[in-house]
This record gives C-alpha cells, structure tokens and sequence, in this order.
C-alpha cells in the first residue's frame, strides 16, 4: 500500500508541476498531519432476514500525513482564472474497535452471535484530483471555484484479540438446522487475524470559497458530492467453509458528502501555516455479497448497506511559489 501511495502522488505531482506553464500566477505545496477518527458499518440480509448479520468498526483512531499541490493559471482579460489541485494522504489505524453480531429474527432480534474484536492496526489511503474554473470577488479577497474531480479511498482493516460475548446454540440450531453452525464458546478465542479492505472511488463536484480578511490570514471552504463504486474483499481466517485469502466479495454504488474548511496565516510571501478540519459521509447500498466457500461454490446475498463516516484535524505548512 505504501508504494501504491508514493506512486500515485508522485505521478500525481508530476502531473501537475508538467501541466504547469512558466506563465502560472500562482502555485503552492502544503504537507499536513493529524488525526483522524472513522466509523464503518455494513450489514447482509438473507434467509428471510432483513439483517442477518453486522459488522460495526468504532472509534478508528488514525495517524495521518497529507501532501497537496494547487496551481492557479491567471487569463489576461478573462473574468475568470483556471485552478487544478491534488492531493494524497495515507493514515496508520493505532486504536479501534469492532463488533460483529449475527441474528436469527427480523428487526435484528434473536441475536445468537456476537463477538468484540480489537481494530488498532491497518492503514488508510485517500487520493483526489480535481479541476475548475475560478471566479474573483470582492476586488481579489475573495473567490468562488465550481469544481469536477476523481478520487480514490482505501480502509484495510483487521480484526484480532477476538471475546465472543454472546453464545447461543439453540437458537442457531433453529435457525439452520441442528449442527450445521457451532457458535462459538463464551470468552476469548485464539488465532483472530481477519481482514476487510475496502475501495470507494467515483467522480465528484463541488465549490470552493476563499475569503482573506485580513492581510495574513486567509479561509477556505469546499463541499463535495461524490458518486462512488464500492469494493471490498475480506479474509475470514477462522471460516473453515470460506475460501482464503479471498472469503467474500462485495460490491454496491453510493454517494459521498465531504466538506472541509481551512485557514491560514502567512509567515512571510512564501511560507504559511495551516489548519485544515474535514468531515465525510459516504453510503453504498442494496449491493451484492458474493461468498468463496471452501469447497469451490459461490454462494450470494443481499448487501444492504454501507456506511463510513471519517472527521479528521490537521496542521500543516504551505510553500508558494
């Protein structure tokens, strides 16, 4: 992951440095790092149940850095200036938890699975790229950017250190027939070392707004409304009856809502700090959860829905050139 990281922003800011003619008005490189809190959730119906199982991910505390590159092109006698910008971030997952519960009744009732699963490794990966057209206001101190762009986000997430919390056999007895589903003991269980890896990508648009009140400071605000494919593979490795590494696919299409809002304050004409909040919300639903059994079978059910939500603060250093 981490080569696929400095791949793409080296091409990433390759791209733009070459694209860039001697005529550029402007044009800056930020690094930021901070931190970074993300929920994911997921759930499956089948057999006749809305929800038949679900996997929550709470309180993913990640360690991130971000590199970002903003060009600006001026166009004489044009009420207008052209701006492309890009960025990469990759994040450490340090602290998190997951819970991961199975039922047998509608309305997720009779539940006769449930296990606690600790989440504090695996990394994160965010890429965008995105283009527009830049409209000046307010003599220069301010401007509005209608924005088209792409981006690419990755969550690779393990489970370990598995508690199984709640056991019940009679009622998974009942519910698949007796003996075909062991649940496991009450208590800890050795040998948890599972994954799930997700992929979002998709298009987007969205508005920029700057604002500069005073001479050294100066705000921004974007919102973004993305539309997304989502993939996920995963490994369950204590699922004797699924494939490994590959035990089920899944797949779904959504939206993602992600807002952010910076500002900083300018050391001098080249350098300034900055302080940058973003908040995301993206969902994929009525998808498709193809299994890998052991046996070589494909088995398929509902994916109902996916949903990740992440807030993240950084503070971060601008070069212009």
């Amino acid at each position: 992951m981490l080569f696929r990281l400095f791949s793409a922003s080296g091409v990433l800011f390759l791209a733009l440095v070459l694209a860039t003619p001697v005529w550029s008005d402007e044009a800056e490189v930020d690094l930021r790092s901070g931190f970074r809190q993300d929920e994911l959730r997921w759930s499956i119906g089948g057999g006749g149940l809305d929800v038949l199982s679900e996997l929550r991910w709470d309180n993913l505390e990640i360690f991130q850095v971000q590199g970002g590159s903003r060009y600006l092109w001026e166009w004489p006698g044009s009420a207008f200036d052209v701006a492309v910008r890009g960025s990469a971030a990759y994040g450490w997952i340090v602290d998190g938890e997951n819970r991961d519960s199975d039922y047998a009744g509608p309305n997720r009732s009779d539940e006769w699975s449930r296990s606690t699963n600790a989440a504090d490794q695996g990394e994160v990966l965010d890429l965008s790229l995105a283009g527009g057209l830049q409209f000046p206001l307010a003599h220069g101190r301010a401007s509005i950017t209608p924005l088209l762009g792409y981006s690419y986000h990755e969550q690779n997430l393990t489970l370990r250190d598995g508690v199984q919390v709640l056991s019940d056999q009679e009622l998974a007895d009942q519910f698949f027939g007796v003996g075909e589903v062991t649940v496991p003991a009450l208590g800890a269980f050795p040998g948890l070392d599972s994954t799930y890896e997700t992929q979002w990508s998709g298009p987007w648009t969205g508005v920029e707004m700057t604002f500069s009140p005073a001479e050294r400071f100066f705000l921004a605000g974007r919102l973004e409304f993305h539309l997304v494919d989502f993939r996920a593979e995963a490994n369950w490795n204590l699922r004797s009856d699924m494939q490994h590494p590959q035990s089920f696919v899944q797949e779904a299409t959504g939206y993602g809502l992600v807002g952010e809002v910076t500002g900083q304050y300018a050391l001098n004409s080249r350098w300034a700090i900055e302080l940058a909040m973003a908040y995301g919300d993206w969902q994929a639903e009525d998808g498709t959860d193809r299994i890998y059994l052991a046996d070589g079978s494909l088995a398929s059910t509902r994916l109902n829905e996916v949903s990740w939500t992440t807030l993240s603060l950084n503070l971060g250093i601008v070069f212009r050139y």
